[in-house]
């Protein structure tokens, strides 16, 4: 278990030293989106995003406020694989094109998209580790024979893989309270 704990520690020290540098969330930068993203603070000034399912276009001209209630009664909904720059007109993206959605808020916008993708991938290794614990578990204790340290493994190895499923769940749920805390998405 001390082992895990320390691996455990290891990867949070990691991610939180890498995040913002992968993010690159800078005000002269473009990300794309890793996943879809529901936003409920500022204003989209170019794109087409979502609202109750329903496709909305915003300009430069009729921006779309995501916090406005009356017009987006649950925020908007960026959608994956776009690119989310900075309000100005001028700038463009690492493709050479100009960004998709077009916000002020395109740094947070950009930070919770990499918290996402972290957050996604180490669920996902963690999942897979998991299965592999169970399996290799369940291997020592069937070929245990009767001995005792060898069912005592196998029952350690379990365990430990229901810790890591509980870590998977964590990794998805404490990121997704933090930021509807903040008021930034529900």
């Amino acid at each position: 278990m001390k082992k895990f704990s320390w691996v455990l520690a290891l990867f949070i020290l990691i991610v939180t030293t890498v995040l913002p540098i992968a993010v690159g969330a800078e005000t002269a930068k473009c990300c794309k989106l890793a996943a879809d993203l529901r936003w409920i603070s500022g204003k989209i000034y170019s794109g087409t995003v979502f609202s109750d399912g329903n496709p909305v276009n915003c300009t430069d001209a009729s921006p779309c406020n995501c916090s406005d209630k009356s017009n987006f009664s649950s925020g908007c909904y960026l959608s994956k694989g776009k690119t989310v720059g900075p309000e100005k007109t001028a700038i463009t993206c690492d493709d050479g094109n100009p960004p998709y959605y077009k916000t002020d808020a395109q740094s947070m916008i950009c930070l919770l998209n990499g918290i996402k993708m972290v957050t996604n991938w180490f669920s996902t290794i963690v999942m897979a580790l998991a299965i592999a614990f169970i399996a290799l578990g369940g291997f020592n204790i069937i070929t245990a024979g009767g001995t005792p340290d060898k069912v005592t493994t196998g029952k350690n190895y379990i365990v430990f893989a229901l810790i890591a499923f509980f870590i998977s769940a964590l990794s998805k749920i404490v990121p997704s309270i933090i930021v509807t805390l903040m008021g930034l998405s529900k």
